[in-house]
């Protein structure tokens, strides 16, 4: 068989008028064709060799072409190649070459020896095809098989893990599929097969039976999907929330079924429900303490507000709070200061703590104390967490309550009577006006120990009555 291979490329070759012919033929085939000597160097490549690296003969010729070699596959080919140079056998290989675009391709190399009359290896002849494209649908389809023969075990193994039930019916309302894992949200025995849409409102809670049933006629009805959130009566977990998300199915513009997931959300609304108690007490809590709180994002300028923040200065809940916004309602006369706050915080990272007015568009004046720390969260931006606590009734108090004093100091002034103030001590805090004059001095002399000795006849200083103060 060999032997006649032989003479049929003799007698080709004789055909051939000219070398340059049959150059020709060999750079217009499609395939990558090659030839080397037989201790592996190549000393011919076709055009469509030289077209597909990209680099020119000198460069790749005897064993330059292995440069052109993906590097994770070259000392395994090179290890083939250079075993079939020793045993003559005929060489078939596969590896990733470097196009002339720099992509990697997987090319198929076949290379066979040509023999003399004594066996000996006279040249190599080979020829390579780019079986890229083919490598790659090969591969989908392998992963799409795998995928295909995994899916279903991973299907109902992650809606075990997530509690996550699968279900369809059809447009005239019988349910056609349940997941395991959805007669088990339900306490449903599988074995019993899918219930009719009546039965399964029975396991619905009864205040959400007539709910659940509209949307159920709505979906059939209107060819719609659907989001719903209900609960359920579980044989044994009692109350359970569900929702579940519903989609149609459309085949050839037809509507054939409806298909959706129903999860079980028990947990989650039971925290979302404790979260919303506090969040209304907190609320509460600020509205009664007149103390709203907020965060500072330095790096974005973001700046978030309680409700009661937002009551504070006076802005609409809907209204974006920024820096300026704040600025712009503080008293003109306390702008410079709050200014100045900001800025020092924002650059030394400082905490603050100050009392400032806040000008109202009613022209009312306001009070407030402003506290913040500072803290990096979980990426490493500072921000400011603080309080702003509106303290007008108090400031009004203090002001009332000075007022009060001074006009009560004026009236004990104007008693004709020595009027003395003594803490529990005995240590002088006050005279009226009558004493002073009176004795003729101030209230640093009268509290002097030397009091009595000076003012206070020796006789009666030492009766003992009054020695000791």
């Amino acid at each position: 068989m060999r032997q006649e291979r032989e003479n049929s490329a003799n007698a080709l070759a004789d055909d051939i008028d000219t070398e340059s012919g049959l150059r020709l033929i060999v750079d217009t085939t499609p395939a990558l064709i090659y030839s080397a000597r037989p201790d592996g160097y190549i000393d011919f490549f076709n055009q469509q060799c030289l077209e597909f690296l990209g680099l020119p003969f000198e460069e790749i010729s005897g064993w330059g072409w292995t440069k052109t070699i993906h590097p994770d596959d070259i000392e395994e080919f090179l290890a083939k190649w250079r075993a079939a140079l020793q045993s003559g056998e005929p060489f078939t290989a596969e590896c990733r070459v470097r196009r002339v675009d720099g992509k990697y391709r997987w090319v198929l190399h076949r290379d066979v020896a040509l023999f003399d009359d004594h066996r000996e290896i006279v040249r190599w002849f080979g020829s390579s095809i780019d079986i890229d494209d083919q490598k790659g649908a090969e591969a989908a389809l392998r992963q799409t098989t795998d995928e295909l023969r995994r899916s279903e075990f991973y299907l109902a193994e992650g809606q075990r893990l997530a509690h996550i039930g699968s279900w369809s019916f059809t447009p005239d309302g019988k349910r056609e599929y349940w997941s395991a894992e959805w007669f088990d949200i339900l306490g449903l025995d599988p074995a019993q097969g899918v219930p009719p849409i009546p039965e399964y409102l029975n396991i619905v809670h009864p205040d959400d039976r007539e709910f659940v049933k509209s949307e159920i006629e709505r979906m059939i009805t209107k060819g719609e999907g659907c989001d719903a959130k209900y609960r359920i009566i579980h044989p044994q977990r009692g109350v359970r929330w569900i929702r579940g998300v519903g989609m149609p199915i459309f085949e050839n513009g037809v509507l054939t079924r409806f298909a959706g997931t129903s999860i079980d959300i028990t947990d989650e609304e039971t925290l979302t429900q404790e979260l919303k108690r506090s969040r209304g007490y907190l609320a509460e809590a600020q509205r009664l303490s007149h103390t709203g709180s907020f965060g500072w994002v330095v790096s974005s300028g973001e700046i978030f507000w309680s409700e009661e923040t937002f009551r504070i200065f006076g802005y609409d809940p809907a209204t974006r709070p920024t820096v300026e916004l704040v600025i712009q309602r503080v008293h003109p006369e306390d702008r410079a200061l709050v200014r100045r706050v900001i800025d020092r915080a924002a650059e030394d990272t400082n905490d603050f703590d100050l009392e400032h007015r806040l000008l109202m568009p009613d022209k009312t004046i306001k009070y407030v104390h402003v506290i913040a720390r500072r803290r990096s969260d979980d990426f490493g931006n500072l921000e400011f967490i603080g309080a702003v606590r509106d303290v007008t009734a108090a400031k009004i108090a203090q002001r009332k309550l000075k007022e009060d004093e001074a006009e009560l100091r004026q009236l004990i002034n104007f008693v004709p009577e020595h009027v003395l103030v003594m803490d529990a001590n005995g240590n002088r805090l006050y005279e009226n006006q009558a004493m002073r004059e009176y004795f003729g001095t101030s209230l640093e002399n009268i509290q002097a120990q030397e009091f009595y000795k000076r003012f206070v006849h020796p006789d009666d200083v030492a009766s003992g009555t009054l020695e000791d103060r």
